[in-house]
């Protein structure tokens, strides 16, 4: 049994959409159906529906549950002025 607390579909669409209205990017995680690998896709900002091949063993997965992973980036903050 898994710990991670993946979502469906119809719940991950929206949050990226989110996402990405704020401008950040997203990366959609799943585990693999054949040998229980955690990945993380590497495309940013794309969900595909037609499934992944898992790293590990090769096999094509159609995840049912999916996580994500989110990343924003910010402006450097000034430095501190020093007294």
């Amino acid at each position: 049994m898994s710990d991670t607390k993946d979502i469906t579909l119809e719940e991950l669409i929206p949050m990226c959409e989110n996402v990405l209205d704020k401008g950040g990017t997203f990366w959609v995680k799943f585990t693999c159906d054949h040998c229980g690998a955690r990945q993380t896709s590497d495309t940013p900002n794309k969900i595909h529906i037609d499934g992944y091949a898992c790293e590990e063993c090769g096999k094509i997965t159609v995840p049912k549950l999916w996580g994500l992973a989110v990343m924003f980036v910010t402006p450097a903050l000034p430095e501190a002025s020093q007294n």
